[in-house]
């Protein structure tokens, strides 16, 4: 088999370099396998795959493979390529090329890579995976992503139709031209028929008003098509996202989310501009074309000759361009995620005194987008100067033999006929090398669009059409099950319990036993990967879960705050919600007296995520909030940990003064003694249930734990 290169195969979230792997390596042999798919097989979640799993679902799909290890890199020049290495540790690429001097792979995240054979050898862990074809392989390719964006096309096609037709009436100005100057030489000035000069002059006049009206109604009507494409293409990109189940957004960094949401004005520009003009463009060619063969057909073959040269040039370097474009969207996220995180972590740099350490991270990857950058203007530097000096010698190698054609013995054409070829052929330069940037930015598009389009169609929570009803407060959990992926091992295992209505429910147990997930799980963020969860025996799968969490108070361990008003953060998006409301829910969390006690009271503004409060503070706002629709379930994960004593001791009070089940979380003796039941987590299982007096005799960690904290 010929060599081919790899097709790249971008990875949109941390752990799916092992899928994007083997997509790459199927169409390496021309027998797709859609990414897609490979996530519905696979469902790598959290924890990715290892190189057993890999091998696994890469046998699941029908292809031949072979994992081993080898000592040497000089082994795997022994080796079939294409093949998947394990990278770093924690990554997979695709080894495309390796030789005496250097190594070539292809990095879901990165791209291609030329590296070192010694950069590669301290890289690669010398595990690897050949890929095969068998009879059994079973294919489907990934939908064309422009494919998805036709219906915003569709939604507002009488836009589109308008400024294709104005485009087309501004193309045919330009176009005529030409045809007018060939008028005016050969019938005016020629024959020095000066009357006929009011003529040109009001032709003139006309053209120019025509010209002005038409490009003025185009941008009126590319005004109003920004408008509705944005539109649309916000509100259901924004939908969309907020209809996403959490696990979607635990895989995916926040700088890259703000990348793809900024993404969606150069996709409607591609669409509502570029796109039309690329059309017309292609159109223009054909007609531009047609009129010089008519006209000189040897002038023609010299200008297509021209023409072929610069089209060469671009589809030879498409490939480049396009590898360029998707490092410079790689370099330019990871930046954007480094300056989210700093923003977000200032608090932690500023304690641990790392100021100096996060800016020589975010300066080696600001480093690393200015290479990318300079090798993409470099790259577009010589195809631009390729093609200007054609573009600047194209008319005059035109004019030269055109002279020819016009002075010579068997003359063939009219001085008109010379001048009007020549503005057609400037025109058909012009056209030609703006398809070209067309297609350039086409290119740089598709690569943006499949990161918006990893959003679009990523299954959203399913609540149409389920039960609404009213929680009560009683929660059965029947040997349920999660892990973070098929593959992965559970991080919740066979779990049954019966929380009873009214009940404090305590959940301890050491960091990383999967106190957290099991409340994810009662509250609906994550789906049982097994198992049932009932609420007042209704299966949470036949629930609309959205409207079941409106009914509970949760209180997580990550507390988010906005860059809003006291007020704003205990309210929290919601509608009509009095004062009196929002006073009684602080007092009942405790922290009215210190609100009162600021300048602007519950009109003080927070920093994000609280960072000008206490952590004290975070939570009882994060607590006055919960409680706000008087919660039948309450979900408190270490929600009273910076609190003091006596804070702790008035909230739990009033949090058993009324009718509400709760779940707490918690490491402190003191928020887990009084429970009605105390389940002890250990890697996913329980391993004792009881309360407090009874698990002290029964419990040999409950006891550990105890001593712990008593002391």
């Amino acid at each position: 088999m010929a060599r081919r290169r790899v097709p790249y195969v971008e990875q949109m979230h941390q752990s799916e370099c092992g899928l994007c792997c083997l997509a790459m390596i199927s169409a390496y042999y021309q027998k797709e396998v859609s990414l897609s798919r490979l996530r519905e097989r696979a469902d790598v979640g959290r924890d990715g795959t290892t190189l057993l799993q890999l091998k696994r679902i890469a046998e699941s799909l029908g292809f031949g493979v072979k994992a081993y290890r080898i000592e040497h890199i000089d082994q795997l020049k022994q080796v079939s390529l294409p093949a998947i290495l394990h990278w770093n540790q924690g990554h997979f690429v695709v080894l495309e090329k390796i030789d005496n001097n250097y190594a070539r792979i292809v990095d879901p995240r990165f791209g291609r890579i030329k590296l070192s054979l010694k950069s590669f050898s301290e890289q690669f862990t010398g595990f690897l995976m050949t890929v095969d074809l068998t009879e059994r392989l079973d294919v489907e390719k990934d939908q064309n992503v422009w494919l998805s964006s036709l219906v915003y096309v569709k939604s507002h096609k009488n836009l589109f139709v308008y400024v294709f037709l104005i485009t087309l009436a501004l193309q045919v100005i330009i176009v005529g031209m030409p045809l007018f100057m060939k008028h005016v030489i050969d019938e005016i000035m020629i024959p020095k028929n000066s009357s006929l000069s009011i003529t040109v002059f009001i032709s003139i006049i006309s053209f120019l008003l025509a010209y002005m009206l038409i490009t003025f109604a185009r941008s009126r009507v590319l005004v109003r098509l920004h408008n509705a494409l944005d539109y649309e293409m916000q509100t259901s990109f924004f939908s969309h996202l907020l209809k996403l189940p959490l696990p979607f957004f635990l895989l995916r960094s926040y700088g890259d989310m703000l990348f793809r949401m900024n993404s969606l004005a150069t996709i409607r520009n591609q669409l509502s501009g570029t796109l039309i003009t690329g059309i017309l463009d292609g159109f223009m060619l054909f007609v531009l074309s047609g009129y010089m063969l008519f006209i000189s057909p040897l002038l023609a073959m010299v200008v297509f000759l021209l023409v072929s040269i610069n089209i060469l040039l671009v589809i030879f370097t498409k490939r480049y361009v396009a590898e360029i474009n998707q490092q410079q969207v790689v370099a330019t996220t990871e930046v954007q995620a480094v300056q989210t995180e700093m923003l977000y972590g200032i608090m932690g740099v500023k304690i641990s005194g790392t100021e100096q350490q996060v800016y020589s991270q975010w300066l080696n990857k600001f480093k690393h987008l200015l290479q990318v950058y300079r090798r993409k203007e470099n790259l577009n530097s010589y195809i631009t100067t390729t093609s200007n000096g054609l573009q600047f010698m194209s008319p005059l190698i035109v004019l030269s033999i055109g002279v020819l054609l016009v002075t010579g013995k068997y003359s063939s054409m009219t001085v008109g006929e010379l001048v009007s070829f020549q503005a057609i052929a400037t025109l058909l330069f012009t056209t030609s090398s703006n398809l070209m940037n067309t297609i350039n930015s086409y290119i740089l598009t598709t690569t943006i669009l499949k990161r918006t389009h990893d959003v679009l169609e990523s299954p959203i929570e399913q609540n149409e059409g389920k039960l609404q009803v009213k929680v009560r407060g009683d929660i059965r959990l029947s040997h349920v099950s999660f892990s973070y992926s098929k593959y992965s091992p559970k991080v919740i295992n066979d779990i049954s319990l019966h929380i009873k209505l009214g009940q404090k429910i305590a959940i301890i147990g050491q960091s990383g036993s999967g106190k957290s997930t099991l409340a994810h799980l009662m509250i609906g963020l994550f789906t049982p990967t097994s198992g049932e969860i009932y609420y007042d025996n209704h299966e949470t799968s036949d629930l609309d879960m959205q409207y079941v969490r409106k009914q509970m108070g949760i209180v997580p361990q990550d507390i988010s705050l906005l860059n809003r008003s006291i007020y704003d953060n205990i309210v929290l998006h919601q509608d009509g919600v009095t004062m009196d409301k929002v006073v009684r829910v602080a007092k009942a969390a405790n922290i009215h007296d210190e609100i009162m006690a600021m300048p602007m009271k519950y009109q003080t503004v927070l920093a994000e995520m609280g960072r000008n409060i206490s952590g004290g503070q975070r939570q009882r706002i994060a607590l006055a909030r919960a409680l706000l629709n008087n919660p039948t379930v309450l979900v408190l994960d270490e929600a009273t940990s910076a609190l003091d004593h006596i804070s702790e001791a008035r909230v739990d009070e009033y949090l058993s003064s009324i009718n509400c089940t709760r779940i707490v979380i918690a490491h402190r003796l003191s928020t887990v003694m009084n429970s009605d039941m105390i389940i002890v987590l250990e890697n996913g299982k329980v391993c004792d249930v009881g309360n407090h007096s009874q698990l002290l005799h029964t419990s040999n960690y409950y006891q550990y734990y105890y001593k712990e904290m008593s002391s």
